[in-house]
């Protein structure tokens, strides 16, 4: 087996590409195959994609929080507990429940306590989640040294400040249109 994968790592990488330009393509797509291959095979990969699922997911959680606060605090939270009993539908029978739930815990707790330690909690899972996405292009490019940490810090602000901006401003557009 080492020797097939031997001989298929020394077709692939010849010293010269071919001349002929769909033999040259042809290498080229083959290259990028065995390359998604291996390294679909040493199940980093799918490591890595499950660590941003999961980050993603613990990220909502602050950003419902946060949401519902402001709601809460323009007397709007009740209304929304229809959407959010649609949205909670998937888990089956226990989403009334579970809607109830959460309507009651935010009607039970302060509104600027809550929003404080929801955007707070938001914006560290925010940067954690920005900083997993880096880590895994870092890892998928082999890029060997990461960026300085003000650097990180103030790219990733950026985008987290300047990234709903420009969403809002698209979300019009395609609304108007």
């Amino acid at each position: 087996m080492e020797q097939l994968n031997r001989r298929i790592r020394a077709w692939l990488w010849l010293p010269d590409l071919p001349a002929v330009l769909w033999r040259r393509n042809l290498l080229i797509v083959a290259r990028f195959v065995y390359a998604l291959i291996k390294e679909l095979a040493s199940g980093e990969l799918s490591l890595r994609a499950i660590s941003l699922v999961y980050t993603t997911m613990l990220a909502i959680v602050p950003l419902l929080a946060l949401s519902f606060s402001i709601l809460k605090g323009l007397g709007f939270h009740r209304q929304m507990e229809p959407l959010l009993q649609s949205v909670l539908a998937p888990l089956g029978p226990r989403s009334e429940e579970l809607t109830a739930t959460i309507i009651g815990f935010v009607d039970n707790v302060q509104g600027s306590a809550l929003a404080g330690v929801s955007l707070t909690l938001l914006l560290l899972t925010a940067f954690s989640l920005a900083q997993k996405v880096e880590n895994s292009f870092n890892f998928v490019w082999r890029v060997d040294r990461p960026r300085s940490f003000g650097r990180r810090f103030s790219e990733y602000l950026s985008v987290m400040l300047a990234g709903p901006v420009i969403m809002s401003i698209a979300m019009g557009m395609l609304a108007t249109i």
